[in-house]
């Protein structure tokens, strides 16, 4: 024998997974999907931060420039 039993068997596995393997263009579509869950998560994150600084009394500008800073700020820092 020239190749180990696992090892065939991976190469079988192999090819199997690539006539399972979806288009590009559901995979597109998959990412852009998730682009738009991600940007709506971003502002349901905005709005109840903004809510939170509207609790604090703080006018409506400045909660919601606080609230984009602070998502901001957590953003880059999971970032770096």
């Amino acid at each position: 024998m020239d190749k180990p039993f696992s090892a065939r068997l991976l190469s079988a596995n192999a090819v199997a997974n690539i006539g399972d393997s979806k288009p590009v263009g559901e995979l597109n579509q998959f990412r852009r999907k998730s682009a738009v869950v991600e940007h709506f998560l971003y502002l349901e994150k905005l709005y109840l931060l903004t809510q939170e600084y509207l609790g604090l009394n703080l006018p409506l500008t400045d909660s919601l420039r606080a609230a984009e800073a602070d998502l901001w700020s957590i953003a880059h820092a999971v970032r770096t």
